[in-house]
């Protein structure tokens, strides 16, 4: 098993698949330059805006994610020259606990349900409105026959392995943020150890939940003693 206190990550996201650090049913939590990145991030007070997850069809593992217009596979080549380029960050997170197993029934439903279906956009003014009541808006955000891209996720580890380490009614990428911080999900994988957000918004990624840390460091992973 990895000491993620001392991995030296690999440079790209096909090495660490290559090497077996990323598995089924991980989530890719991203961070791009785009517009309507950059306008998700302003709106949910988060440090990232997207939200995939890691499947296996025909074997070859990929990210499954819910985008406009509708649910798709990304190669793993195509993250790669997107970190490359500095227009993206991402980190790999994995719900703590979980098996190879549970991250495979996870990926499983993601691939029979989401795949090719709609992307959410009736989601966005109830997440809007959301963003601004907190909480106290407990209704389902969009439609219940499409997704926006944390809910997907979601949605795959609470009905394939029946596992929900968001425990929200409208995950964001935010609500991504805030589980990895209470220690709901282990870091994995990072394509920056410490991502910048010099000149850019002022949120800044969440820390695990301990006294006394530096401000603006990349939080660490959890691990057991």
């Amino acid at each position: 098993m990895h000491n993620l206190q001392t991995t030296v990550y690999p440079a790209s996201l096909s090495g660490a698949a290559s090497s077996e650090i990323i598995r089924s049913g991980d989530i890719l939590h991203v961070r791009n330059k785009g517009f309507i990145g950059r306008a998700i991030r302003r709106a949910i007070g988060s440090w990232g805006n997207h939200d995939g997850i890691f499947v296996r069809p025909e074997n070859n593992l990929c990210v499954g994610e819910s985008t406009w217009p509708r649910g798709r596979f990304v190669d793993l080549a195509e993250y790669d020259r997107l970190i490359a380029s500095r227009h993206t960050q991402a980190i790999v997170i994995r719900p703590s606990c979980a098996s190879a197993m549970h991250g495979s029934l996870a990926a499983a439903w993601w691939i029979r349900n989401a795949q090719g279906r709609p992307y959410d956009l009736g989601a966005y003014p109830r997440l809007l409105l959301k963003s601004i009541l907190g909480d106290r808006c407990p209704w389902p955000a969009g439609w219940n026959w499409a997704w926006y891209c944390t809910e997907s996720c979601r949605d795959a580890w609470r009905n394939g392995p029946n596992l929900d380490p968001w425990a929200k009614t409208n995950p964001t990428p935010r609500t991504t943020e805030k589980r990895l911080a209470d220690g709901a999900f282990t870091l994995i994988w990072s394509s920056h150890q410490a991502p910048s957000t010099k000149n850019q918004e002022p949120s800044t990624f969440p820390q695990p939940s301990t006294k006394h840390q530096e401000p603006n460091t990349f939080p660490q992973p959890r691990t057991k003693n």
